[in-house]
C-alpha cells in the first residue's frame, strides 16, 4: 500500500498540469487575441495559488494519517508528541515553554504513550484563510518540530533555481521529483536531508524565496480582489514561477516526511 504522503504527491502533478494548460493556451493567443491572453494569464496565476496553498493543507494532513495508519504516538518525534500534547495542556496566550507548561506536557506525554492516540490536522492549526507567505510556511514547519524551513532552503542547492536557466531547473525539478516519490512509497519515509546538498557555512541572509513567494501571492491578491485588472506579467514568467513553487513544496514535503517518520 503507497503512502498519503506519495498519493498526494501524485496528485500535486495533475494540480500543476492544469496550470500549464491554461499557459499553452496563453501562448497560442501572445501576439493575437489580447483579452483573451490577458485573462488566461490572470486565471494561472490565481490557479497556481490556490493549488499551492491547497496542496499545503493536504500535505500536513497525509503526513499525520501515514503516522496514524503505519506508526503511533509513541514512535513519534518529540516535536510531533509535544505539538498535540501543547493542543490540550496549553491555553492561547499562555507561555508554551515556561516551566509550568514544560510540565503538563510532559506528563500528558507519558500517558498518551501507552494509548492509542491518533494524530488530527486540528491539532496542528493553521489559518483557513491566510495565504502561504514565508512566515506561514515557517509555522507549518514548527508545529512539526521543523526549525528555520527557509534559512535551510537558502543554504541548499535549490537557491540556484534564481540563477540557473529554465533548462536547468527543469531537470532540478524532475530530479527532486523523481526523488519524493520514490522515497515516499512506503513508510517510514526513504527520504534524506542530504539530498538538498545543504551547506551550513552559506550564508542565509539573501531573501531570495521569500521576496519571490511574496511576489507570486501578491500578484494572485492583487487579481483575485479587483487590484489588478491588468495583466502584468509574460507567460513565461508564471512558467518559471511554477518551476520554482514545485521545488518549494518538494523541499517543504522533503522535510515534513523526515520528522512524520518514526524514531522508535
Amino acid at each position: 500500500m503507497s503512502t498519503f504522503v506519495n498519493a498526494g504527491l501524485i496528485s500535486l502533478n495533475k494540480r500543476f498540469n492544469e496550470v500549464d494548460l491554461i499557459l499553452k493556451e496563453a501562448e497560442v493567443h501572445f501576439d493575437k487575441n489580447e483579452p483573451l491572453y490577458d485573462a488566461l494569464c490572470r486565471s494561472a496565476q490565481v490557479l497556481l495559488s490556490a493549488h499551492f496553498e491547497g496542496y499545503l493543507k493536504d500535505l500536513i494532513k497525509n503526513a499525520l494519517d501515514d503516522i496514524n495508519n503505519f506508526s503511533s504516538f509513541s514512535a513519534s518525534s518529540p516535536g510531533l508528541q509535544r505539538r498535540l500534547c501543547e493542543h490540550f495542556v496549553i491555553s492561547p496566550n499562555e507561555d508554551r515553554n515556561s516551566k509550568v507548561s514544560n510540565e503538563k506536557i510532559k506528563k500528558l506525554q507519558e500517558v498518551l504513550s501507552g494509548l492509542d492516540i491518533k494524530f488530527k490536522k486540528e491539532y496542528f492549526s493553521y489559518d483557513e484563510n491566510a495565504n502561504p507567505k514565508a512566515t506561514i510556511l515557517d509555522k507549518y514547519a514548527e508545529m512539526f518540530g521543523i526549525k528555520n524551513f527557509f534559512n535551510q532552503l537558502k543554504k541548499s542547492r535549490l537557491d540556484l533555481v534564481f540563477s540557473n536557466t529554465k533548462s536547468d531547473n527543469d531537470i532540478i525539478c524532475v530530479e527532486v521529483e523523481q526523488y519524493l516519490l520514490i522515497s515516499t512509497m512506503m513508510f517510514p519515509y526513504s527520504t534524506e536531508i542530504n539530498f538538498l546538498g545543504i551547506d551550513d557555512t552559506k550564508s542565509a541572509s539573501l531573501t531570495l524565496w521569500d521576496d519571490f513567494l511574496s511576489g507570486v501571492l501578491k500578484r494572485r491578491h492583487d487579481i483575485a480582489h479587483g487590484r489588478e485588472l491588468e495583466n502584468s506579467v509574460h507567460y513565461s514568467v508564471i512558467e518559471s514561477d511554477i518551476i520554482k513553487i514545485r521545488l518549494l513544496v518538494y523541499a517543504f514535503t522533503l522535510f515534513v516526511c523526515i520528522v512524520a517518520n518514526p524514531v522508535s
